[in-house]
């Protein structure tokens, strides 16, 4: 497992100034911590289900690369059709930290933790001092030990549990020896991420519901140990709601939250969710979104995307370095967390650490910025800066200055500090690539061609919204664009300095996909006897809200067997497989042994015998007294061998069909009958 300690800034501090050789992290390893939570197997009304795909590309364009949710049903009885929707997250690169059900044996968690691909963490049931009933401690810790063993057979990461109240995670004591990682559930209640809170103290000097203080409790059962923020974020609102925030107030805090905690040594922060939850759901579960319920972006969910676009970075191994900057001016409430790339470029991200609203009195409390000073040292130069907006955006600027005023505000500033390049003797500029189609919505994929009018000029692009470089894929033929992107594309040729970049966006609205369902039969190997019954479970899992009647027929069957199912029909209704029972009647078909054939001719000759005997009675009276005998015994031995034998054993594939309206759906298992 990893081991994570707090990110050391080696700050000076002072009211007018920071002045300092300043350690810097990788941009890397803050991508990386970003997370989000979602509840994959929910079903219509819940956009999980019905919107996949289209979830799966807003993670990818916003370049969150892990989710936490929790396992299916019991876990081990986990359907097939999650494991699909996992397969594809993994493929995409998507990661997930699981919450796994309560009351499993080690065989049945690690069974159910297979069906989950890209599983990367595991965590015990949720909030468990909270909804674990009166025994929830001795619960949590009799299963602990085997989600450490779990986590050893899988190679996953094993987290603490999540706990609501303080003095429940003392009770627990010393977890360290079963966990990886401390978990903590670290809401705000809608008030600013540097908090310092609004409670009670805890023995360290923290007040309620400031980081400090969720660090202090879960470093309660797990000393010594990096925690991870499973469950952070806000509740956004339209209408003044206590302890909730408009998403306005909700862009500006968020990407100053994940900075924040990553600066406070938190390597991983799961924001709180992913998408709001259908309309009527009980209001105080709705608007944690980053996507509205229509899959719109939140400003959240546009300022976290911009964040990590800027700072995105590869997972180049490297030891970051230091710089020697200074910031002059008024430093109350100034935040900052210095980053570095794998190419050597800074990123300083600022911010102002203070409340812009208050939760109670349901206002606005806006800040005045500090217009402060940033010199860089002589051979590095602010060569761009990305100032985020409330709504999510950002305003580029690129001032190319050693000497940079910096507008610190209630939303974060991001500052690139690069190297001077000294600049190249002029060259005739690359023209712009060319697209074949135009930028905006279309209801069909499209096929995207590109061009460059500049002789030998090589095109190369990018389709996650990235800044193409040299490094990226070069154009060598049609871009299928199936969903919804961003084109970018630069292009190059020898004399010739870069083109500008060539930018297009495309929206794909195809049709939802159609109500569908698929059909298991369980198990798959059935044996009947002669004269016996067998049964399998029949299961249909519906797809993209499929909920329409469903009637069964099974073929293949040896002639000696019929079948029957109960129900004959079934209705799906939301997300869960239901199931009927197949039962399989083997009716009786014997065959007798050869010894009653063999009695039948022994009694003809006795016959024969008899009859002679009336017209040769001296010849033949002595051999058929002889005969008599010998027919005796035969035919006792005849009657002794004349036994009932069951046919040689038949195996055979049976299809059963499921059948609504004009669609089929079939399964197979083998039947063998004797």
């Amino acid at each position: 497992m990893h081991s994570y300690g707090k990110i050391l800034l080696a700050l000076i501090v002072l009211p007018c100034t920071i002045q300092a050789q300043v350690q810097a992290a990788r941009n890397f390893d803050f991508d990386n911590s970003v997370g989000v939570n979602t509840h994959w197997y929910y079903g219509a009304p819940f956009q999980y289900q019905p919107q996949f795909s289209t979830l799966i590309d807003r993670m990818k364009q916003a370049g969150i690369d892990h989710f936490r949710d929790g396992e299916f049903g019991q876990g081990y009885n986990t359907p097939p059709w999650i494991t699909v929707l996992y397969k594809q997250l993994a493929s995409n690169g998507i990661k997930a930290e699981l919450i796994v059900a309560q009351g499993q044996t080690l065989s049945q968690l690690e069974s159910g933790l297979r069906a989950y691909p890209g599983i990367e963490a595991i965590e015990p049931f949720n909030e468990w001092d909270a909804n674990g009933g009166p025994n929830w401690r001795s619960t949590l810790l009799n299963e602990l030990p085997q989600l450490k063993q779990a986590g050893a057979d899988l190679g996953l990461t094993v987290l603490g549990p999540s706990m609501i109240d303080d003095d429940d995670a003392d009770e627990l004591g010393n977890l360290a020896q079963y966990i990886d990682v401390d978990n903590m559930h670290s809401y705000s209640g809608g008030r600013n991420p540097e908090t310092e809170g609004w409670g009670d103290f805890d023995s360290e000097g923290n007040s309620y519901g400031s980081l400090a203080w969720n660090l202090d409790m879960v470093h309660a059962y797990g000393p010594g140990l990096p925690a991870y923020a499973t469950e952070t974020g806000y509740q956004t609102t339209s209408k003044p709601t206590q302890n909730q925030v408009p998403e306005q107030v909700e862009g500006a805090y968020a990407p100053r939250l994940l900075l924040d905690y990553f600066k406070n040594g938190v390597p991983r922060t799961y924001i709180y969710e992913l998408i709001d939850d259908p309309p009527g759901t009980p209001v105080t579960q709705t608007g944690y979104g980053l996507l509205r319920y229509d899959l719109s972006p939140k400003p959240a969910y546009s300022a976290i995307s911009n964040l990590l676009s800027v700072l995105n970075d590869s997972g180049t191994s490297f030891t970051p370095g230091s710089l020697d900057y200074s910031l002059n001016g008024n430093m109350d409430g100034v935040e900052s967390l210095l980053l570095q790339k794998s190419n050597g470029d800074f990123y300083l991200n600022v911010w102002l650490n203070g409340s812009i609203y208050d939760v109670n009195k349901l206002v606005s409390t806006p800040q005045t910025p500090h217009n402060l000073t940033l010199t860089v040292p002589a051979g590095d130069t602010v060569s761009y800066v990305a100032s985020f907006n409330p709504d999510g955006s950002i305003t580029e600027t690129t001032p190319n200055e050693s000497t940079y005023t910096v507008n610190a505000n209630s939303c974060v500033t991001t500052i690139r500090i690069a190297k001077v390049v000294q600049a190249a003797p002029a060259q005739p500029v690359t023209a712009t690539p060319m697209f074949s189609a135009a930028a905006g919505t279309y209801t069909a994929a499209q096929t995207l061609i590109l061009a460059d009018s500049t002789p030998g000029a090589k095109i190369y692009y990018t389709t996650d919204s990235s800044t193409p470089t040299l490094q990226s894929d070069e154009y060598s033929g049609a871009i299928p664009v199936n969903q919804t992107e961003t084109v970018r594309a630069i292009a190059v040729a020898s004399g010739y300095s870069p083109s500008s970049i060539a930018t297009a966006a495309y929206s794909i609205n195809a049709p939802a996909p159609p109500a569908d369902y698929s059909v298991a039969v369980n198990p798959q190997a059935l044996t009947v006897q002669s004269g016996q019954s067998g049964a399998a479970s029949i299961s249909v899992a519906p797809q993209n809200g499929f909920n329409s009647k469903v009637t069964f027929a099974c073929s293949g069957l040896p002639s000696s067997a019929s079948c029957s199912f109960a129900p004959s029909v079934i209705t799906p209704s939301g997300s869960a497989p239901v199931n009927t029972t197949l039962t399989i009647v083997n009716s009786s078909n014997m065959t007798a042994r050869n010894g009653s054939n063999a009695a039948r001719a022994e009694m003809l000759g006795l016959v024969f015998c008899l009859l002679g005997l009336r017209k040769r009675r001296k010849v033949l009276a002595s051999a058929c007294i002889a005969l008599i005998a010998v027919l005796g015994m035969t035919l006792l031995n005849g009657c002794a061998g004349l036994t009932i034998r069951p046919q040689n054993p038949v195996t055979q594939t049976v299809t059963v069909t499921a059948t609504s309206g004009s669609m089929a759906r079939t399964a197979t298992f083998s039947l063998t009958t004797e």
